[in-house]
């Protein structure tokens, strides 16, 4: 479903939104204020600037990006004083005084990221998702992106499944259906609030399976695959490729080494970490948390190999990585890292993941 606001159209739009529509196979749904913004993106392309000309300001035009696992409001009752209802209200606080300029979100309904959006800053932020099971309430992996700064070009799901499965139903040895989510966006100047005329960053959000370690090591090469025909398909675009991944990086992952072996690069092993933490995944206990085991088959002991014990983050199951364009293309370097560990204001936290922050600096062409 997408929703037009009020006042913008014509019959232009709602042309391109139509043509967008039929060559997607999914219609994900997107909150009320961004299908406004998308129309805008794609008329406006022949009269906005350049990427180069948005980023080569004497100032570095710079992102704040997010994977964050917000812990469904399907398990109110199971999480007691943690239920979504008793800590949405500091979310959006959260997201107020951080104010990403993206956010890749896990396990957030429809109706989680709708209060988010009217709830963290009047206007600030739009969202794009898709239940994982269509036409009900389910999870996403979808987005929550500030319209001042990035504009939505599109968006769909993929399933992780065999083509042939019906989307929504479970494929391989996974217990729950599964789906990687994909955005472009648009590059706004924080001056002039200009778009650029092509897309400057594609982003993949995920949730792999908590149970099915067969769909898992599939689940990676369906997204490995995605990630090789976006840089065919989107040449002078950016990817980022972040999620919860439901394995530890370390220990041999056959996922993780598959992105990083294609081209894809870490950005917590780039760049010092601000605040570090030996598990991603917590449990609503904080730094109390020290279980071996995340959920369902997860497995966050490991073998204690030499490169895991030099890494830090070996046990991390939220991760992020990126691919830059080739040639003059879209190019991230990321600044700084971050594992937010910052408590609500009631002493809950906000999820029972802690949010992943990297902010990138954004940049065209082959130097650095």
């Amino acid at each position: 479903m997408v929703f037009m606001p009020r006042g913008l159209g014509g019959a232009r739009s709602q042309l391109v939104l139509n043509h967008t529509l039929r060559l997607s196979r999914q219609r994900p749904r997107w909150g009320p204020r961004v299908a406004g913004a998308f129309v805008a993106a794609c008329c406006a392309g022949s009269t906005v600037g350049s990427i180069r000309a948005l980023v080569s300001a004497a100032k570095p035009q710079q992102l704040e990006i997010w994977s964050f696992n917000l812990r469904t409001e399907f398990r109110e009752a199971e999480d007691g004083p943690d239920g979504w209802s008793k800590r949405r209200e500091g979310v959006a606080q959260l997201l107020r005084k951080r104010t990403p300029a993206l956010v890749c979100v896990q396990e957030a309904t429809e109706e989680m990221l709708q209060f988010l959006t009217e709830h963290s800053g009047k206007d600030s932020y739009g969202w794009a998702a898709q239940s994982r099971s269509p036409g009900q309430p389910d999870e996403t992996a979808g987005f929550l992106f500030d319209r001042r700064r990035l504009s939505l070009l599109s968006h769909n799901c993929t399933w992780l499944a065999p083509e042939e499965t019906p989307h929504g139903k479970r494929a391989w040895d996974a217990e729950c259906p599964r789906t990687f989510e994909t955005a472009t966006f648009g590059l706004r100047s924080e001056l002039s609030g200009a778009l650029a005329s092509t897309p400057f960053l594609r982003v993949l959000n995920t949730h792999f399976d908590h149970v099915g370690v067969e769909a898992r090591r599939l689940s990676g090469q369906m997204l490995a695959s995605a990630v090789a025909q976006g840089a065919i398909d989107f040449p002078q675009t950016a990817q980022l490729v972040c999620g919860d991944f439901n394995s530890p990086k370390g220990g041999g992952n056959v996922v993780y080494e598959l992105l990083t072996g294609s081209g894809m690069r870490d950005a917590l092993r780039v760049v010092p970490v601000r605040s570090m933490v030996a598990s991603t995944i917590h449990k609503f206990k904080g730094t109390d948390f020290a279980s071996s085991k995340g959920d369902g088959t997860v497995e966050l002991q490991l073998a204690g190999g030499e490169e895991d014990v030099k890494q830090r983050d070996a046990q991390h199951i939220d991760w992020m990585l990126w691919r830059d364009a080739a040639g003059e293309g879209a190019r991230l370097l990321p600044r700084t890292c971050e594992v937010i560990v910052d408590q609500l204001p009631d002493g809950r936290w906000p999820s029972d993941h802690y949010p992943l922050s990297v902010t990138f600096d954004v940049s065209v062409g082959s130097s650095r």
